[in-house]
């Protein structure tokens, strides 16, 4: 079966019993290496808890492997009042170009507009191929920053 083939279950919100499955998806070499660094499990186990914010995920209806992942803060205090955010988004690299980033990304905007956000923000790295989903999603850039490590990273928002 190709990746164009698949079949995959609807996106629904993590439980506790999800998270191992999810955290196997965000730790894949390529994945890992596009992010920029490893998902520890209590980080996940924190957004399926905490009120406010969720992982949003998909499996292969085959495998049962998650092959697409959203993590969406709607309630932090980094973040400004209307105010949602993609913390973690990641596609199997398997499963790229088929729709499923913009399923999530959709599903994410829906969470954060049933939690009264006015506006979903996301940061990536701004030489990174991930800048131009954002883009392709209608985000915006609105500004830029330089890490600690000296990487420049791009801020995108977008009304919702």
């Amino acid at each position: 079966m190709t990746s164009n083939e698949f079949e995959r279950s609807a996106i629904k919100t993590a439980r506790p019993e999800d998270i191992d499955r999810i955290q196997r998806l965000y730790n894949h070499n390529q994945i890992k290496k596009e992010l920029h660094w490893y998902t520890y499990r209590d980080g996940l186990e924190r957004a399926v808890s905490n009120e406010g914010r969720d992982i949003l995920f998909t499996d292969d209806n085959e495998t049962e492997e998650v092959i697409g992942a959203s993590m969406v803060w709607c309630e932090s205090r980094v973040l400004k009042p209307g105010q949602a955010q993609v913390r973690l988004i990641a596609v199997h690299p398997d499963f790229r170009s088929t729709g499923l980033g913009a399923d999530l990304i959709e599903a994410s905007e829906n969470y954060a507009k049933e939690a009264g956000k006015t506006v979903l923000i996301a940061e990536t790295a701004a030489s990174s191929d991930a800048k131009q989903f954002w883009l392709t999603m209608d985000f915006q850039v609105t500004s830029t920053r330089t890490t600690d490590g000296g990487r420049e990273m791009a801020l995108m928002k977008k009304e919702i």
